[in-house]
């Protein structure tokens, strides 16, 4: 892989954390932390807590609308099957 290539990839990864960032503190506004740690739901993999079901839109959300087709990419995030 060349330097480019790591370049770009980094500048990606940062733009996604910056994005999932801002998307969590918008939907959290006026909401008390025990609704964002409210029970959402429970699959065989994880509980889903209210918070991170933002976090986990936002981050699908990105990758389908930012990540190139050229790099391949497999997101593993606890909670998502």
């Amino acid at each position: 892989m060349h330097t480019e290539e790591k370049e770009k990839i980094r500048r990606l990864l940062c733009s996604l954390g910056d994005v999932v960032q801002a998307f969590v503190l918008e939907q959290r506004h006026g909401k008390t932390a025990e609704e964002l740690a409210s029970v959402s739901a429970v699959s065989s993999a994880d509980t889903i807590y209210s918070v991170d079901k933002f976090s986990e839109q936002a981050l699908l959300d990105w990758f389908a609308n930012h990540w190139p087709e050229t790099l391949p990419v497999e997101v593993i995030a606890e909670g998502l099957e």
